[in-house]
């Protein structure tokens, strides 16, 4: 069910040519028009200068390209913090646990590999899901995680 959104640009960050490339290419079959960035301070730039519906985030991702060994998360926290109200999906490895506020920052969590039914279907979810449902759903992880 795709997203009746006139707006659906969706910014994909990954430091990883092959996760854009494929992630790019399933979110394009699906009627997205993509953006792409390779760092956190790629993404803010981006976000600074186009209308965007959706971030895709790889995980891993550093801020910048010349932090190599940075935060986990520096990326995540960066974009959630410039803009808290933008619908985010999180990819990430199979091995890598994500912490709790991470996962809090995040409308959806999806691991690698990804498939297009899974990609489509949950960015789809996401952009359908109004502000208020969405703050509604955060608030209730929060309580049962307390």
């Amino acid at each position: 069910m795709k997203s009746q959104r006139t707006n659906n640009r969706i910014l994909l960050v990954s430091d990883d040519s092959t996760v854009r490339e494929s992630l790019g290419e399933m979110l394009h079959s699906g009627g997205y028009k993509v953006l792409f960035a390779k760092t956190g301070q790629e993404a803010i730039g981006s976000l600074e200068v186009n209308r965007i519906s959706a971030i895709v985030l790889d995980h891993r991702t550093p801020f910048s390209s010349a932090d190599k060994t940075g935060k986990k998360g520096a990326t995540l926290e960066a974009l959630t913090d410039f803009n808290p109200l933008l619908s985010l999906v999180l990819t990430r490895d199979a091995n890598r646990n994500l912490d709790h506020a991470s996962s809090l920052m995040a409308d959806l969590i999806l691991t690698h590999p990804v498939t297009p039914s899974v990609l489509l279907e949950g960015v789809d979810t996401v952009l359908m899901e109004t502000l208020q449902e969405r703050v509604r759903r955060k608030s209730e992880s929060l309580t049962l995680h307390r």
